[in-house]
C-alpha cells in the first residue's frame, strides 16, 4: 500500500465514523433516560475513544509524512483542514462531553454539540476528498510519462532506443548507431544510481541520447510542416490550370 492510499484509507474511515456520529449517535443522546445518563455517557466516551484516537493519530503521523515526501498544494490543504477538525474536537466537542458528564442530560448542551459537530463533519469530509482528488496512488512523477505526446506525435520509439531509435529523412544510419550505442553504454550505469534521472528510461538519461531525438525531432517537424507545402506548392506551381466548363 501506497503512502496515499493509507491516507485515503484512513481518511475514509473517519469519514464513515464522523457521519455516524453526526445522524446517528450525537441525536441520540436525548433519547436516554437522565438518571442513566451519566454512567452511560462515560462508557460511551471511553470506548469511542479507542476507535476515533488511533484514527486521528495515525492520519497526523501519515498527512505528515505525506507534507515531508511531497509537499504539494493538496497535501497542505488537506492538513490544513484536519487542523480544523483537530481544533473544533478540543475546543468544542470535548468540553462540551465534559459539561455532560459533569451535570448530567442537557438538551442545550446536547444541541450544541449536534449543531458545533458540523464543523469537523464538514473538515474531515473534505479532506477525504482532496486527498482522493490527488495525484495517483504510487505518486510517480517520471520523465518518461511526459514523453509520451512526442512518441504519439513523431512516431518515435522512445523506449526502445538501446535497440536502434526509428530514423526519419535527414538522420543517417550512422547516427542512429551511435545513438544507439551511447544509449545502451549509458543505460546500466544511470540506472545504478545516476541522480535525476529516476522515471525515464535508462537511455534517456544520457545527454547525447537526448539531443539526438531533439535533432529527430527538429528534422520530422521541417518536414512535415515547413518543406512539405513548399515541395508541393513548387510541384503544381508547373503544372496549367484546368479550366472548368460548368
Amino acid at each position: 500500500m501506497s503512502l496515499v492510499e493509507a491516507n485515503r484509507l484512513v481518511a475514509f474511515g473517519l469519514v464513515v465514523l464522523i457521519w455516524l456520529v453526526q445522524l446517528v449517535i450525537y441525536p441520540a443522546f436525548g433519547a436516554i433516560a437522565p438518571e442513566h445518563f451519566v454512567g452511560w455517557h462515560a462508557r460511551y466516551t471511553r470506548a469511542v475513544t479507542w476507535v476515533v484516537a488511533p484514527l486521528m493519530l495515525a492520519q497526523v503521523a501519515l498527512v505528515g509524512r505525506l507534507l515531508f515526501a511531497r509537499p504539494s498544494w493538496w497535501s497542505a490543504l488537506a492538513a490544513g483542514l484536519i487542523a480544523v477538525a483537530w481544533t473544533a474536537t478540543f475546543a468544542l466537542a470535548v468540553p462540551a462531553h465534559e459539561r455532560l458528564q459533569a451535570d448530567g442530560l442537557d438538551r442545550a448542551v446536547i444541541d450544541r454539540l449536534v449543531a458545533t459537530n458540523w464543523i469537523r463533519t464538514a473538515a474531515w469530509t473534505l479532506a477525504f476528498l482532496v486527498l482522493l482528488a490527488g495525484p495517483d496512488k504510487n505518486g510517480s512523477k517520471g520523465g518518461g510519462d511526459r514523453l509520451l505526446p512526442v512518441r504519439s506525435v513523431l512516431g518515435l520509439n522512445l523506449g526502445g532506443i538501446g535497440n536502434g531509435p526509428s530514423t526519419t529523412r535527414g538522420e543517417t544510419s550512422d547516427d542512429a548507431d551511435h545513438a544507439a550505442g551511447q544509449g545502451g553504454a549509458a543505460g546500466p550505469a544511470q540506472d545504478a544510481g545516476g541522480p535525476g534521472g529516476r522515471g525515464q528510461p535508462a537511455p534517456l538519461r544520457n545527454p547525447a541520447v537526448r539531443t539526438s531525438i531533439s535533432v529527430v525531432a527538429l528534422q520530422t517537424f521541417k518536414a512535415r510542416v515547413v518543406t512539405g507545402p513548399v515541395v508541393r506548392n513548387r510541384r503544381h506551381a508547373g503544372q496549367p490550370q484546368r479550366r472548368s466548363w460548368r
